[in-house]
């Protein structure tokens, strides 16, 4: 299963990062310090997405919860929540625009004040900054 994987903050544990890569997908520990390096890279230049290959979606939901224990923050975005985010663009139902949002792109307590203050545009703007 082929996910996008986004760091939201610096990595300041390197080694235990790639532990954890290493622990839930079927590479060497050499392809968990390069993935490692590039996610860190695309984090630092682009702010990117880098496309991983998964095993199944339980090691991502393991993944997700081994990441946040340890105090890393990573985003993992699907094929399936990229084919609702194309949906939701094209219909432009705000409700479920911002459903989406709080469960796949911002994970704060503010999100919903934040978003119930901006226009439509801009909560299309970040569903097409979303897909790209």
């Amino acid at each position: 299963m082929k996910v996008r994987i986004r760091l939201e903050d610096k990595i300041d544990r390197k080694l235990q990062f790639v532990k954890i890569i290493k622990e839930y997908l079927p590479i060497t520990l050499r392809e968990a310090k390069n993935l490692t390096e590039s996610l860190m890279e695309n984090y630092e230049i682009s702010y990117d997405f880098t496309e991983v290959d998964f095993p199944n979606i339980e090691s991502i939901e393991e993944l997700k919860k081994d990441m946040e224990s340890n105090d890393f923050k990573i985003t993992i975005i699907d094929r399936g929540s990229i084919r609702e985010a194309r949906l939701l663009a094209l219909t432009g139902d705000r409700r479920d625009i911002i459903d989406f949002i709080n469960l796949n792109i911002i994970d704060n307590r503010f999100t919903n004040l934040l978003l119930e203050k901006v226009t439509t545009d801009d909560i299309n703007d970040v569903i097409n900054k979303f897909l790209r």
